[in-house]
């Protein structure tokens, strides 16, 4: 993963102990990928967009290959200049 893919507030996981939580994306984060990549990918993994939410945002998806929740926020931001509010 790199820097330009990710905006502050963009959702996924974050590696606590043994397993993943859902986290977002705080400039801290965007610090240390900018400062130290491989350490930021070992402990951060995109978060896959769901069954449910590719139904609800049909429309947006329809014409863009988009397969995580980071790119689904940016490509919604990109398109209507708001934050894509999401709630897991």
């Amino acid at each position: 993963m790199k820097a330009n893919d990710f905006r502050i507030g963009n959702i996924v996981q974050y590696k606590l102990d043994s397993f993943f939580i859902t986290h977002k994306i705080g400039w801290e984060d965007l610090k240390e990928l900018l400062e130290n990549p491989e350490a930021f990918n070992k402990m951060h993994k995109p978060l896959e967009i769901t069954p449910q939410m590719k139904i609800k945002y049909s429309n947006l998806l329809e014409y863009h290959d988009v397969k995580y929740i980071h790119e689904l926020q940016n490509l919604f931001f990109a398109l209507r200049g708001m934050e894509l509010e999401i709630i897991l």
